[in-house]
């Protein structure tokens, strides 16, 4: 699988299987020996390609040099090579044996993962608060310990470990549309079909006296905080496909250049695959970023069965209206006389204020008599008419 179902779109497989290692991934079904395009130095790119060009290994298979291969040794790479090509001829091997449908080879896991990312990011120690995961983790860095220092430690403090490091209120920004940025300006996160679209705003960092000398160079500052910040929410909120940032205009060229290269200084720490391209005269930067898996808010939220995803109701005033012309169905052509009309206490209040009266003289100018009752188990948006004869619900 290469992408897992998003939405309404189903998982992306393909045949073209590959299995991953520390610093190489193995092609099986293709010839292909290359080296990742995240490693941009030039000498370390050929001196990775010559090394497993010549590496001894079946002619129909091919190689992959990743990212952390460029501080590999020679001996390491051709260690994990043999380990890959035993690890595939397992896999062959169980496919025979197989009588029926069986798992052949199974991905590196979650806390595997975990530690590659950290040795890789050249991170100085994680914390563990779960005593066999702490372990599990120690027995995995233990074939890496001479080449990283990496701590392990277990937390014991009584305080959770998410609440001391605040990363549930870093994970409730995450999901808020509004983001403030250290400079006073903000920035709008909004997501429609076709692409997720950021608004930077100026916001109160333009009110300050030091500002007012120079509003050009103000505006770049905040664009820049806001480069910096667009980056990280991106990787935070796992935002991925067509993504348009709406900076705030700024006159010189030469500034437009400065955010935009900021914008993908920060974007290369992204271990997805992005693509920028130019500023346009309105400020707008078009951006792509690969999309693997759902995104923070696909993954912790569900549509609103209420708005349908708008995030929005209807008011008072226009249910009222749509309220006056149903009672208008129900009387005349439902040639109902004696009904009861049932709302959310909310809207009751609303209809106390403004329309009871006036609803109340239309049913008398019908002949008609109408009750009013609450119920607050029904949405805000809905009301119901009942008979008075024999209490039962009066389908519009």
């Amino acid at each position: 699988m290469v992408k897992e179902p998003i939405g309404s779109k189903g998982a992306r497989l393909t045949s073209n299987v590959s299995i991953a290692g520390r610093y190489l991934v193995l092609l099986p079904n293709n010839t292909h020996r290359g080296v990742s395009r995240k490693i941009e130095d030039r000498t370390a790119r050929e001196r990775l390609k010559k090394l497993i060009r010549a590496f001894e290994m079946p002619k129909d298979m091919g190689l992959i040099c990743r990212p952390a291969s460029q501080s590999a040794t020679p001996e390491m790479l051709i260690e994990e090579a043999t380990d890959l090509l035993r690890s595939w001829e397992k896999v062959v091997e169980n496919f025979h044996k197989a009588s029926g449908p069986s798992l052949l080879y199974e991905e590196t896991d979650l806390l595997k993962r975990a530690i590659l990312t950290a040795m890789d990011k050249k991170y100085d120690r994680i914390l563990i608060d779960d005593y066999p995961t702490y372990q599990r983790c120690k027995k995995i860095y233990r074939k890496y310990e001479k080449e990283y220092s990496l701590k392990i430690e277990f937390y014991r403090d009584k305080m959770p470990m998410f609440e001391r490091f605040s990363v549930e209120k870093e994970i409730n920004r995450a999901l808020k549309r509004k983001i403030w940025l250290p400079c006073g300006g903000y920035l709008y996160f909004d997501r429609t079909e076709a692409m997720y679209t950021v608004d930077v705003n100026s916001g109160r960092s333009l009110e300050s006296p030091s500002s007012k000398g120079n509003v050009e160079e103000s505006l770049v500052r905040i664009n820049m905080d806001a480069a910096k910040e667009i980056a990280r929410q991106l990787r935070i909120r796992n935002i991925g496909g067509l993504i348009v940032c709406d900076f705030i205009d700024m006159r010189l060229r030469k500034n437009q250049r400065r955010v935009l290269e900021k914008l993908r200084e920060h974007m290369k720490e992204d271990s997805a695959k992005c693509t920028i391209l130019s500023m346009s005269e309105f400020g707008l930067v078009e951006m792509t970023r690969s999309r693997n898996r759902e995104s923070l808010t696909q993954t912790l939220f569900t549509t609103c069965p209420y708005c349908n995803g708008s995030g929005l109701v209807k008011n008072h005033e226009t249910i009222s209206v749509e309220l006056e012309r149903t009672l208008r169905k129900v009387i005349g052509e439902k040639n109902q006389l004696a009904i009861r009309l049932v709302t959310h206490p909310e809207f009751d209040k609303y209809l106390d204020i403004v329309d009871k009266k006036f609803l109340q003289s239309f049913a008398n100018k019908a002949n008609a008599h109408i009750e009013f009752s609450i119920d607050d188990r029904l949405h805000m948006n809905d009301f119901h008419f009942y008979s008075l004869l024999n209490n039962e619900r009066i389908e519009i």
